[in-house]
This record gives structure tokens, sequence and C-alpha cells, in this order.
């Protein structure tokens, strides 16, 4: 038996079962792929999270490698609209890195100026204009390799018939999209932490040294024992959460 469970004290253990690995999806061998780079980097105590890009129907997105409960990615819709979609195991923020960005709901078309942030919970329906930019982050499902229902879409990619999609869609489970300013009241400073600088800087101190850390678009994971002394320009600090194997009895 299985069990997974999360974790606020540092478990790579998800990425190195073998029995595991064949069930993620590819965001997530992506890290099974780098695991060594990642280890290192926490074992330092605060690295920049590397990346890969991926080319996408739409445009491209840069994928933050995975190794927490959630998912970080740059989306920049480039070549087209996303399909109007939603998603029933995964919640989703976006944070906007341009004035063009503009979202839709199932009614609404909502322009998300820069710096401004969409939360979007499962079963949300949302879609995204081209020309949009936005670094999204969204609960990491990492046995899940069909996390989009899709009801319509201009590219004639493949779509779910009603009877896959009507049962999310009720009163009692369906979702609205709520903008705001960028939320930073949602980490604990006594957990490992990531911080995503859009443009500026990060100060902290380590062995009673200081460290100046300079970003633009770029993801920071940071120990707890890590003092973040100042963080300058704009920025989302969010927790790191692990997933833990307790118990596997072949």
């Amino acid at each position: 038996m299985l069990n997974i469970v999360e974790s606020e004290s540092v478990s790579l253990d998800i990425y190195k079962n073998k029995h595991l690995i064949n069930y993620m999806n590819a965001n997530n061998v992506i890290t099974v792929n780098h695991i060594d780079e990642i280890e290192e980097g926490i074992a330092i105590g605060y690295f920049r999270v590397p990346y890969e890009f991926v080319e996408q129907a739409w445009g491209i997105e840069k994928v933050f490698l995975p190794f927490s409960n959630k998912l970080f990615k740059i989306v920049h819709t480039t070549k087209a609209n996303t399909s109007v979609q939603f998603h029933p195991l995964k919640s989703e923020k976006y944070i906007s890195l341009c004035n063009n960005t503009i979202i839709y709901d199932d009614h609404s078309k909502l322009s998300l100026k820069k710096y401004r942030c969409a939360d979007i919970k499962r079963n949300t329906i949302h879609s995204m204009n081209k020309d949009s930019k936005v670094f999204e982050e969204q609960d990491n499902v990492l046995f899940d390799k069909n996390e989009t229902v899709r009801i319509s879409d201009s590219l004639g990619r493949d779509t779910n018939i009603p009877q896959e999609y009507y049962k999310y869609l009720l009163p009692q489970y369906k979702g609205a999209i709520k903008i705001s300013d960028i939320p930073n009241d949602e980490y604990d400073e006594k957990n490992d932490k990531f911080v995503f600088i859009i443009d500026g800087s990060i100060e902290i101190k380590i062995n009673n040294k200081t460290i100046i850390l300079k970003g633009k678009e770029d993801l920071y994971f940071f120990d707890k024992k890590i003092l973040i002394e100042k963080v300058t320009g704009k920025y989302k600090v969010m927790n790191c959460v692990y997933y833990r194997v307790i118990d596997y009895d072949e």
C-alpha cells in the first residue's frame, strides 16, 4: 500500500521511487531527470530553480522544475488563445506580467493588468487571449496526465464531450475567478519557501554573510534557516511543502 503525505521537512523520495516514476506526468519526469541538481541546491540552502522551455500550440511556457506540492510556470500565449477549459483536480493563480493579459471565465472578459492576480479554483472555466503573459502557480498533481478538460478550442485540438464535463459544473462544485493585488500573506516564515522575483532583488544572510540576488522572472528556493532581510521590486512569496512517501508495501 502506497501512502503519500505532505511534509514541511525536506523530502525528495517521491522522485526516487521507481514504481512512482512510471506514473508521473511530463512536468515531474523532468524533475526526475534533474533530481541531483535539485538536491544539491537544497543542501546549500538556496538556489535559483532551474527550468525548461516547453513549446505549446498556443505559445511557450517556462516550466520551473517542480519538487513540491506546487508547480510554477511562466505562460506566454505568443501564437493563439488557449482553449476554454477547467481543471477538476487543481487550482491556479495567475500574476500578469504585462498589460495585455486578458482572461475569460464562462461569461466575462477580464483585463488582468500588470501585477494583478487572478485566483482560479478547481472547476472554474477559464481561457486566456493571445499575447497574454502570466506567472502561474498551480497545484502539482504529479500523477494526472490529463489534467485539463477542454470545452472548446480554436486550434482544433480534441475537446471533451458534455457528458465528461457537466458533472463538474453543477453550482456546488463550480468556481469563479477572483481578481486581487499580488497576495503576499499566504506563507509561513517558519517554512522553506519560494520567492518569484518579477523584477527586483533579494537580500539574504547566510553564515553571517549578506548576499544580494537579482532576478527578472526568476524563481528562488530558500531554506527556512536562510534569513531574508529585504526584497525589493515586485515579487511573490510561497511556502514550499514537499511530498513524502511514508509507506510502501509490495
